[in-house]
């Protein structure tokens, strides 16, 4: 369906990035057992939140399908664009 390259790429990135981050903060943690799982897990969650731009993405191309608006040809950096275009960006 429409929107999925959009949904694939987000998730693979999240987690790819999560998985990453978290392991490279895990090995530098000067904590240990349970607080430092904690730890690594927290700030591998919030930095791997970089990718939320493809979800917005994702959202707007599913909610213009569910409007009845033709998205055909349009790709995930189109719609990334179209959304910079009609609402800016804050600088």
């Amino acid at each position: 369906y429409r929107g999925s390259s959009a949904v694939a790429m987000r998730q693979a990135t999240n987690w790819c990035s999560r998985q990453g981050i978290t392991e490279f903060v895990r090995a530098r943690v000067p904590v240990e057992g349970a607080m430092g799982e904690i730890m690594s897990g927290c700030i591998g969650g919030a930095l791997s939140s970089w990718n939320t731009p493809l979800e917005v993405a994702r959202i707007e191309a599913q909610s213009k399908l569910g409007a009845g608006e033709k998205m055909q040809g349009k790709s995930l950096v189109a719609t990334i664009q179209e959304i910079v275009d009609k609402r800016g960006s804050e600088d």
